[in-house]
């Protein structure tokens, strides 16, 4: 049995130093939103300005889940080919503001916008492995070949589309080829990601997207207005989720769908313990000597390396938008695997070998003590990885928050202004 103990942390995983600065103008041609300043470099008190799509990594939901990610109710309306959206609808709960916009509020408003304006390289921009990636698909939509997004078409065909943020553009051109008739609205914090999608979708799509410097937190939707909403790693940046939940929900055409990819870790990517340990246990297997295993970096409040919001409430997203829209089916994932973007990368960019990963996990345990000792080996590597992959399966099972959730929404209420 391995016996490892962690050393002391001694600096971040270098994922998090491979962003790099970039400034670009919006592109002509580009429709700036009529009531947003996508120009604008600065932050005021009268400003509205944001959106925040950022970071793909983890994902929390209760223990209350089923193994397969959907929620026990989503699932047994499945199986019985039920609708979650048929009967009569609850109204939604009522809006309320959980921050308001004082100074400090601002000016963590404009650190945000700052920071992601000089990132083109965010985590949802570097190139996942295709290991990885399958397994992530599986978890969130049951195929291996098959991302979240490219499940959205099967809801329907949607005219008039609202993206909750704006990312490198690989889903929203998805949507603008997918749907002829679509046309979108693009809200986000940083003018910079802004332009550079803008830069991206114009010459194919332009006249089908209009971009909008907004601040979620404080957003104010047009009624019945959306017959699509679209989140991709947006929602756990954002301080007043209710705000946002019932002015999203009031939006929504009675029709309407809303599909949210999202990071529902624990808040501040601050894990148990539990977690941790776990996850340390099974990264010292790849090295012969456990205490050759590097120090991991884990988020320090203390010494905050992300941007003012970086998942400021992500463990409540889950809970509180299943209160203002209906729910049709949750799946999560990413429990255990989200924790490698703090420590060594680990996992395997390719198939694991024929033999089970028990086989291999006990051989590799069980090696006679005269072998050649090799701090860290191919094999180790890959058992290390496929073990990891285990129990990312398990984990979310013990009531540990998952890193990564692909939910299905409806609207609740009837009525346009219902409440």
């Amino acid at each position: 049995m391995v016996d490892f103990a962690p050393a002391p942390v001694k600096k971040r995983s270098i994922l998090w130093e491979r962003y790099w600065g970039g400034r670009r103008a919006l592109p002509e041609g580009s429709r700036a939103c009529r009531h947003g300043r996508p120009g604008q470099a600065s932050l005021d008190s009268s400003c509205r300005d944001a959106g925040y799509l950022r970071l793909g990594l983890a994902s929390a939901v209760q223990s209350k889940r089923t193994f397969d990610g959907t929620t026990r109710e989503s699932r047994v309306n499945q199986q019985a080919g039920h609708r979650s959206d048929e009967g009569p609808r609850e109204s939604s709960p009522p809006d309320v503001l959980h921050t308001v916009r004082d100074a400090a509020y601002l000016r963590d408003l404009q650190e945000e916008a700052e920071f992601w304006d000089a990132r083109p390289q965010t985590l949802l921009t570097i190139a996942t492995s295709s290991v990885i990636q399958e397994y992530i698909n599986e978890r969130l939509t049951g195929h291996r070949e098959r991302q979240w997004f490219e499940t959205i078409s099967e809801h329907g065909d949607f005219k008039r589309g609202c993206m909750l943020g704006a990312g490198p553009g690989e889903v929203e051109a998805h949507l603008l080829v997918q749907h002829d008739g679509l046309s979108l609205t693009i809200y986000d914090i940083s003018s910079e990601t802004l332009a550079r999608l803008a830069a991206r979708l114009e010459q194919e799509f332009a006249g089908r997207f209009e971009i909008c410097r907004e601040d979620l937190n404080f957003i104010e939707l047009p009624p019945s207005s959306y017959d699509l909403f679209v989140a991709d790693s947006s929602i756990h940046h954002i301080l007043n989720l209710e705000h946002l939940a019932y002015q999203v929900n009031r939006a929504l055409t009675p029709d309407g769908w809303f599909f949210l990819r999202d990071t529902v870790s624990e808040n501040y990517f601050q894990f148990s313990d539990e977690k941790k340990r776990l996850y340390e246990l099974a990264i010292s297997l790849a090295y012969e000597n456990p205490q050759e295993a590097p120090p991991i970096a884990w988020p320090d409040r203390n010494d905050w390396q992300f941007s003012p919001f970086e998942s400021v409430r992500s463990e409540e997203i889950l809970g509180t938008f299943s209160q203002y829209f209906q729910e049709v089916s949750v799946r999560a994932t990413y429990t255990m695997l989200g924790l490698c973007l703090f420590g060594p990368q680990l996992l395997p960019t390719e198939a694991p070998p024929p033999a089970g990963l028990g086989t291999r996990l006990w051989r590799l345990l069980g090696r006679g003590r005269d072998e050649p000792r090799r701090s860290i080996t191919s094999e180790r590597l890959q058992v290390t990885g496929d073990l990891l992959f285990a129990l990312d399966r398990l984990a979310g099972e013990t009531g540990m928050a998952p890193g990564m959730a692909f939910a299905v929404y409806r609207k609740r209420g009837g009525g346009e202004d219902s409440t």
